[in-house]
């Protein structure tokens, strides 16, 4: 009887394990259907839940030509991806070039669509689009078409420097620190999409704009390849963006090279000369003259004043201070300009009204030295 009892007790151990066995499995195949529903039905059609992953990119210069390349690798194994295709514009530049995405995709045989396309070009025949450096809203009929969305891979941390030029306007406005954005596209709007991911670094000092955009560039495809690696579930977890803290980086123009001596410091001159020079040399005025400044840096050397016997860091005394003046340094071969600080900043390549480009040497021998008085020597900001 007591072994019928235990018997009993171990039948009934065993049902009951079953049934939590049952209902775990249950469960689970649950969870996971509804998760793979969640994930075909994330837009309006459905695709494979694991890869390879048929892309569509879309991009136009250099920073995009980065992410593409990576993807293009990853196309070569057919592991990760299986089709990858080209959308950009095919207007040419002043050399009559096609753009440098263009070219990459024409070289390696990848199919390119002119811009713009229309959904039917998408629709059942992609899986993923990946947007960078652009320029181009892209419909929500075509965003709509992609069953896992558009991702699109920006130069700053969002929402900090929404818009077309954010690693120029982080030079220009001096910050220490950038990234790179990984976030998913919304219809109608540039850069407000979801974070899907995010990684911050330094600026170095003397980093120049187009320096930091290739460096960003290569971060930027190393991100991507982490989303791409990580679908579906990596367009599922996502991160709004918080809208109080969003900053614009407005377009790009010429006129944002003109040099403000009167009401900018050493410093900032030299920020725009960093985040600007790639694009446009810095410009002023030597009296009916436009001037443009090609080599440009802080003057950090401490000047010694036989005089008194003290060293002078960088400035005249602050009720001394001129901005626009010029000095020549016949020993360092250079220009020193002093700014609205007090600072300076060194020129060392200049030209003048579109000649040919001067030595520092060579601009004073040709015209600071024509000018006798010494306080008259100066760049001025008036360039209408």
């Amino acid at each position: 009887m007591v072994r019928d009892l235990a018997m009993r007790r171990v039948s009934s151990y065993a049902f009951k394990k079953m049934i939590a066995n049952s209902v775990r499995s249950l469960s689970f195949q649950i969870n996971k259907s509804t998760f793979s529903r969640r994930v075909c039905s994330h837009q309006s059609t459905e695709f494979p839940e694991d890869p390879p992953w048929r892309i569509m990119f879309f991009g136009s210069d250099d920073f995009a030509v980065k992410s593409l390349q990576a993807l293009y690798s990853k196309l070569q194994t057919e592991t990760l991806i299986s089709r990858l295709d080209v959308t950009t514009t095919n207007a040419v530049d002043w050399k009559n070039e096609k753009n440098k995405v263009y070219r990459f995709a024409e070289s390696n045989k990848l199919k390119i669509h002119p811009w713009p396309i229309d959904a039917e070009c998408v629709r059942n025949k992609f899986d993923l689009g990946v947007v960078v450096s652009f320029g181009y809203l892209i419909p929500k009929s075509i965003i709509e078409s992609f069953p896992l969305g558009v991702l699109n891979v920006h130069g700053s941390l969002l929402p900090k420097w929404r818009g077309a030029a954010p690693i120029v306007h982080a030079i220009l406005n001096g910050d220490s620190t950038t990234g790179v954005t990984i976030m998913k596209i919304k219809p109608d709007k540039f850069d407000t999409g979801d974070i899907v991911r995010q990684y911050s670094v330094p600026i170095k000092t003397d980093e120049t704009a187009a320096e930091l955009t290739n460096r960003l560039a290569i971060l930027g495809a190393q991100l991507l390849m982490e989303c791409i690696r990580n679908l579906p579930r990596s367009v599922l977890m996502t991160v709004p963006q918080p809208e109080d803290s969003a900053t614009y980086a407005k377009k790009i123009v010429p006129e944002m090279a003109d040099v403000d001596w009167n009401n900018k410091s050493a410093q900032e001159i030299y920020n725009q000369y960093r985040a600007l020079s790639h694009l446009f040399p810095l410009k002023t005025r030597w009296f009916d003259m436009t001037v443009k400044l090609l080599d440009v840096s802080v003057d950090e050397i401490e000047i010694f004043n036989p005089k008194n016997q003290k060293v002078i860091k960088n400035m005249r005394t602050k009720e001394n201070v001129f901005p626009g003046i010029v000095e020549f340094s016949r020993k360092r071969a250079l220009l020193r300009v002093q700014c609205k600080d007090g600072k300076w900043v060194c020129v060392r390549e200049i030209i003048v009204s579109g000649k040919k480009s001067l030595s520092a040497s060579e601009f004073y021998n040709g015209y600071m030295s024509k000018v006798e008085n010494s306080m008259d020597r100066r760049f001025t900001d008036d360039l209408k």
